[in-house]
């Protein structure tokens, strides 16, 4: 699916999650933005950030796995900017820049117009 970039967006994360499938999970937070439900602030060794919930596989009340290689990267965007979809999850989309195939990361559906 192809986007326009409605507007700025720059990401908080600058050491974004990269994760491998199977790897264990604490779950700290679950997200509290109406927006965004369906994510969960986790921690992993000495790395923190938000996992989908649907590529969480519990084992206990706050403990879990991970269901497949993951990577919390956002991408820095401009308006007007061509962005290709891979996947949507959660009111967010996994994907790249029409120009920059080779950087993929997260956007949210919020800066995004379908083409």
């Amino acid at each position: 699916m192809r986007y326009r970039v409605l507007q700025q967006h720059r990401s908080n994360y600058p050491n974004p999650l990269h994760l491998e499938k199977g790897c264990s999970l604490q779950l700290v937070q679950q997200c509290d933005i109406p927006e965004w439900q369906g994510w969960t602030k986790c921690r992993s060794g000495d790395q923190c950030g938000w996992v989908p919930d649907v590529l969480i596989k519990l084992n206990g009340e706050a403990e879990g796995y991970l269901l497949e290689d993951y990577c919390a990267r956002e991408l820095n965007v401009r308006a007007g900017q061509v962005f290709v979809a891979e996947k949507e999850l959660n009111g967010w989309a996994w994907g790249y820049l029409q120009n920059e195939p080779q950087l993929l990361g997260w956007l949210p559906l919020l800066v995004l117009q379908k083409l």
